[in-house]
């Protein structure tokens, strides 16, 4: 009973590792791919102006604005997903830490999250302070 119990073990093991860096492969891709076309449909958009004339009007418009302006707010929706996530993962330690109290069992996990919330938050925060460094009008300017 020992050996069997050691094997399904050991497959439970394997197995959640395997469906942790499936389900992290699955993520990297679909946003790869996001990215791929989002890039296609940008380039599609470029080669379309047949002058440079047309291609300045477009980014004076509204809607160049905001195709300029698309990858500033993909930023601002992952800082805010930093924060959410940072958040969650302290309140979630905390929740832990103060399970802690009664089981000793709880404070490793706490801990984790704790620090794993606090990571986040500080990740977040560097990349809004790097945002605003950005220059916020990237129209081109009128000679």
């Amino acid at each position: 009973m020992p050996h069997e119990v050691a094997v399904v073990s050991i497959f439970a093991t394997l197995s959640s590792f395997a469906t942790v860096i499936v389900v992290i492969w699955l993520i990297v891709r679909t946003r790869q791919r996001r990215n791929e076309l989002r890039a296609e449909v940008q380039m599609k958009l470029i080669e379309k102006f047949g002058s440079s004339t047309e291609f300045v009007h477009f980014l004076e418009s509204q809607a160049g604005r905001d195709f300029l302006h698309q990858p500033m707010m993909d930023a601002r929706r992952r800082v805010i997903s930093g924060i959410s996530a940072g958040t969650v993962l302290g309140c979630l330690g905390l929740g832990f830490l103060v399970l802690g109290f009664g089981d000793d069992g709880f404070f490793v996990p706490a801990f984790i999250l704790i620090a794993l919330g606090a990571g986040f938050i500080v990740s977040a925060t560097l990349s809004m302070k790097l945002m605003k460094r950005l220059p916020t009008d990237l129209t081109p300017s009128q000679p």
